[in-house]
């Protein structure tokens, strides 16, 4: 397990394969909004990235509650929901509960901001306003 793992592992407790599995939705998510040259910048400073996507896809369990919460996310968020339930709902999939996407996505997003460059960041966030959103939330 890299460095950038055992610190997401430290920071939510998750077992080994269900924080790869998240990581790898969180960064599927991403690169199927972002032009491939930008996706090869996270590629660059997430050198695990393209094995946390590939656990992700081979090991998609059953959608559970977490996919539920997304649609709740999306009646409230509204226009601000943006691609937001679609991200919880892939959160499920990977096997995340509420509670572990509670610790994961703010860790996990705090990952992102100390390896990207803030105008890539700035870019995804542009792209994706509920993310941006989820960031603003886990600030609070």
């Amino acid at each position: 397990m890299s460095d950038l793992f055992s610190a997401l592992q430290s920071r939510t407790g998750l077992a080994p394969e269900t924080l790869e599995s998240g990581v790898g939705a969180l960064l599927n998510f991403i690169k199927e909004r972002l032009p491939a040259e930008r996706f090869a910048q996270i590629e660059s400073a997430i050198p695990q990235a393209e094995a946390a996507i590939s656990a992700f896809l081979s090991s998609q369990s059953s959608p559970g509650m977490l996919e539920k919460v997304s649609g709740l996310v999306g009646s409230l968020l509204g226009d601000k929901a943006g691609d937001l339930p679609e991200l919880f709902e892939m959160l499920s999939r990977s096997g995340l509960s509420i509670d572990q996407a509670k610790s994961f996505l703010p860790a996990a997003i705090e990952m992102l901001n100390e390896r990207l460059p803030a105008d890539l960041i700035d870019q995804i966030l542009a792209r994706l306003p509920g993310l941006g959103e989820a960031l603003k939330q886990a600030d609070a």
